[in-house]
């Protein structure tokens, strides 16, 4: 936009750097340290020494009318956060950055008490659709004001209803009654989940860190379309520490004729979208090239790669517009590692199905932690 354009030429000149993978992350060497600034249109954020972070407001201040004092995320608690894009931000008692969406959740249930019917409560925030013949409803007001808020919400600090999210927003242009009993389920869930966070451990350590991606898919996932679903999470790993930086679930463009093409069709959108612009970015963070682990459940996959070639998957160059040569050169150029996992231990299966209550607190665990 012409805003980030204009924000990007003027911090240039006060010597910040934006990042080739994140435009809208910059950074700058003060006092032999490295400094990081993310801006979001009108909101910005700025790691590093305190003494340097006041040092950088005061030039920001230069050539912005920045007016709110400045809140420090060291001194931020559950009862005073941060608040960033909606997010209250803040450590919590066991040292732990909090990620906190529990005060939008609950804008979003009260704003939206005409999709409740009663408040039933959920354990998960999917189910598969029973009824084939749903009624369809011309016009349901306030659905697309609901999805949109849903999204933002899955998006920043609730990765456990994203697949939900996901399903409802593609029929919010046809609604009908099963897009209705979606909503109603995934508000329910909310309500008896809205103070579940994301939070992450402090790492202090000298070891490189690494980026981990979980990828998987289910074959025919949409009964509209027959396509499958594609998810993956990334994580950051410091030291041992998973940190999870992005997730995404999201139908294929092209029905798979088997379980293996849907995988592969997952793996590729995964490393393509996610593990090599976070790899490209930590790296040069650290000023080190950083290594990356790919992790499937899918052992036909895996052969297939490090095949580069399958008979019987030559169209999935037209169809899903992928490439099995190009995964196998950057495999082979050493880009990222795959390696396989049990399904069991997949954290990315939760953006490709619906899951029964076990499956599906097993997988949020994995990804979200125990206690969150």
């Amino acid at each position: 936009s012409d805003y980030s354009v204009e924000a990007r030429r003027r911090l240039k000149k006060l010597g910040w750097t934006p990042f080739d993978a994140e435009m809208n992350l910059y950074w700058h060497t003060r006092n032999g340290k490295r400094q990081l600034l993310v801006l979001y249109v009108d909101d910005g954020a700025i790691a590093g020494r305190k003494s340097d972070v006041q040092e950088a407001m005061n030039e920001l201040k230069k050539i912005y009318p920045i007016t709110k004092k400045i809140q420090w995320l060291r001194n931020a608690s559950k009862n005073e956060p941060v608040r960033h894009l909606g997010v209250d931000l803040y450590i919590d008692e066991s040292d732990h950055v909090v990620l906190d969406g529990s005060r939008y959740a609950q804008h979003i249930i009260e704003g939206n008490e005409v999709f409740r019917y009663g408040g039933r409560q959920y354990n998960t925030p999917a189910a598969e659709m029973v009824n084939d013949m749903p009624e369809m409803i011309r016009s349901k007001d306030g659905a697309k004001r609901l999805v949109g808020q849903l999204l933002w919400l899955a998006r920043t600090t609730r990765p456990d209803l994203f697949l939900a999210v996901v399903l409802l927003a593609a029929r919010v242009d046809r609604w009908d009654s099963n897009a209705d009993a979606a909503a109603r389920r995934i508000l329910g869930y909310l309500e008896s989940t809205k103070e579940r966070t994301l939070r992450y451990e402090k790492c202090v350590t000298t070891e490189l860190p690494s980026v981990e991606t979980f990828a998987d898919a289910s074959l025919g996932t949409c009964r509209a379309t027959r396509r499958s679903m594609t998810g993956y999470c990334t994580f950051i790993n410091f030291g041992g520490h998973s940190l999870l930086i992005d997730w995404a679930a999201r139908r294929q463009r092209a029905v798979s004729t088997s379980i293996t093409e849907a995988e592969l069709a997952a793996i590729h959108e995964a490393i393509q979208v996610s593990t090599l612009p976070l790899q490209e970015l930590v790296s040069a963070m650290m000023g080190r090239n950083v290594s990356s682990v790919v992790f499937t459940d899918s052992q036909s996959a895996i052969r297939t790669i490090k095949n580069g070639f399958s008979s019987r998957l030559i169209h999935m160059s037209r169809t899903h517009e992928i490439s099995l040569g190009w995964l196998k050169e950057r495999s082979d150029a050493g880009d990222f590692v795959l390696t396989h996992v049990r399904s069991e231990l997949n954290k990315s299966d939760i953006f490709t199905k619906p899951l029964e209550r076990i499956a599906f607190e097993r997988c949020r665990a994995l990804l979200m932690g125990d206690d969150c």
